[in-house]
């Protein structure tokens, strides 16, 4: 059997068959189908959330939730201390006297918590509702992520709905962090209930974890790197990739494989602007194509190979995500989702500038050192 047979055949029977899975572009498309979810919700909503913030999108999820709690609906939200740290306490005092359980992560106690770290912070973005729809993506809770119409910064994101068996698998990554975590005792007899075939897309819940499962997101993305064909799209915010991912695309491009590289013009952080852009010449000069995003924010994680493997979720390709972060990846191996999610990339790279390698050479030097500055400094975080 040949190796590329022999991934797919692995990936197959570790995947979690008869799924279906939804594409949403931006805060403007999900929000709307996260709230009707919690509109239909009758028994348990699970949110484990890197930011919710004290906005209007944050206190109109705020307020939902809570509804649901006071009707009856058990709701538990884990939040991130860091992510969610100018998030006032009143807006927490809210959901609490609203009966929704919370627990926040790794609370900002340096002195006091055991094994406390600044860089160990629960980064998924997921939702589970009565166990049977699941929101797996990069979309935090708050302003940056609506539309101008709305007071929001529109920043461009990626966040996918499921429905099937494997929700169960989210759920179960969502209970792993509450208990581990000293959450209340919560009830879960309703988190598990039985469901059939929702459609055809077999995918993988990919959640690394504290203590072990570090590298599974990652092993995926060099799984399918190493097992392309025709080409790789990889639209990622904060693109540091380690030296296995770049010798694994270096190696594809050898091999004739076309590879798209589609990132943020701009960053909402200085440093992964600045270390990020030091590889570039380097990915350009093997030969791959990047494609610098012109609009606001561009905040995605998503990658799609050969029409037959896509992924989306909370993953950067750096250190941090990679090393410190709780994350969480949904990787999919069904053709017609590959195929949704390349157009998907394709329609964003019409809003993108493609960098040119010999103009990209003569860029004024004090960029060059800034580069090469916060590349040592974020590379070995």
């Amino acid at each position: 059997m040949k190796r590329r047979e022999r991934w797919i055949n692995t990936f197959l029977e570790k995947a979690v068959p008869n799924n279906s899975a939804r594409i949403f572009k931006d805060g403007t498309t999900a929000f709307p189908a996260m709230f009707e979810s919690i509109e239909n919700a009758r028994e348990t909503i699970n949110l484990e959330i890197y930011n919710i913030a004290s906005d209007n999108t944050g206190w109109e999820f705020a307020r939902r939730l809570a509804e649901k709690a006071m009707q009856g609906c058990a709701v538990n939200m884990i939040y991130d201390a860091i992510g969610s740290l100018e998030t006032g306490d009143g807006f927490f005092d809210y959901l609490r006297e609203n009966r929704v359980k919370l627990l926040e992560f790794n609370p900002y106690a340096p002195f006091i918590t055991k094994h406390w770290g600044w860089f160990h912070r629960d980064h998924r973005k997921i939702m589970i509702v009565d166990g049977r729809i699941g929101f797996i993506g990069g979309i935090n809770l708050t302003d940056e992520y609506t539309g101008s119409n709305g007071n929001g910064k529109n920043w461009h994101d990626i966040e996918i709905l499921i429905e099937g068996p494997a929700v169960k698998e989210l759920q179960k990554l969502f209970l792993s962090t509450w208990s581990s975590k000293g959450g209340e005792p919560i009830d879960t007899s309703s988190f598990f209930p039985k469901i059939g075939p929702q459609g055809d897309v077999a995918l993988k819940i990919l959640g690394s974890k504290e203590m072990k499962d570090k590298w599974v997101i990652r092993r995926d993305y060099i799984n399918a790197t190493k097992n392309s064909r025709n080409y790789i799209y990889i639209e990622n915010a904060y693109f540091i990739p380690d030296r296995g991912i770049q010798r694994v695309l270096k190696n594809a491009l050898k091999r004739g494989v076309a590879v798209s590289l589609i990132l943020p013009a701009k960053s909402d952080i200085t440093a992964v602007h600045y270390a990020s852009r030091k590889l570039y010449h380097r990915f350009l000069k093997w030969g791959a194509r990047i494609f610098l995003w012109q609009g606001t924010v561009l905040h995605a994680k998503a990658a799609v190979i050969d029409n037959i493997w896509s992924t989306v979720g909370s993953f950067n390709i750096d250190r941090i995500s990679l090393l410190h972060n709780l994350e969480v990846n949904v990787a999919v191996m069904n053709t017609h989702f590959s195929e949704e999610m390349k157009a998907f990339i394709d329609a964003d790279i019409k809003n993108c500038k493609e960098l040119d390698l010999n103009e990209w050479k003569n860029r004024p030097f004090l960029e060059k050192l800034l580069e090469s500055i916060f590349h040592l400094i974020r590379y070995w975080l």
